[in-house]
Order: structure tokens, then C-alpha cells, then sequence
């Protein structure tokens, strides 16, 4: 049923079975961008903001040391305090 993402995971990695680590978004969003559980980052819940340990790097700083040009426009809610670079 989504025959252009299909054909872009023949090159790439195919997750099929997925479960967040939270019910809820901004929180999910966290764990994702930081590989933590937000429990441990304290930005579990939906009216809190956790601080991101200083070195703890956010996936997006990866990709960009690998040469990828990465940019966050629209989504930024991470319930974590944001630190230059870190989390767009």
C-alpha cells in the first residue's frame, strides 16, 4: 500500500515491528532523538522539561559529523531543554 516507501527501503532499513517506548509524543520524540528512555532523561511526562546530560550527543549530531545536512523545522517539542545544535 506504499509502493514509493517500499521501493526506498529495498536500499535502506525496514522496521516492521515497532513499539514506542511511551504513549505519548513529545516524550517519544525525546527517546528517539536521544536513544534514552524518557524516564531516565526526566521528560516523561507532558507538562515537565528534562535537561539532556552534557555528554549525551542527539542523533541528528551524527549525521551531521557524517556529512548529512539535517534540519528540524516543524517538530521540536522534545520536553528537553534545548542546547545549541542538539536537538534540530
Amino acid at each position: 500500500m506504499t509502493p514509493n516507501l517500499d521501493r526506498q527501503a529495498t536500499q535502506a532499513v525496514r522496521y516492521t515491528a515497532v513499539f514506542a517506548p511511551i504513549g505519548v509524543c513529545a516524550p517519544s520524540r525525546s527517546t528517539l532523538i536521544t536513544g534514552v528512555f524518557a524516564s531516565s532523561l526526566g521528560s516523561q511526562h507532558m507538562r515537565c522539561e528534562g535537561t539532556l546530560p552534557a555528554d549525551l550527543k542527539c542523533f541528528p549530531q551524527y549525521l551531521r559529523q557524517a556529512g548529512y545536512y539535517c534540519s528540524n523545522n516543524v517538530k521540536t517539542d522534545y520536553k528537553l531543554q534545548a542546547r545549541q545544535g542538539y536537538l534540530g
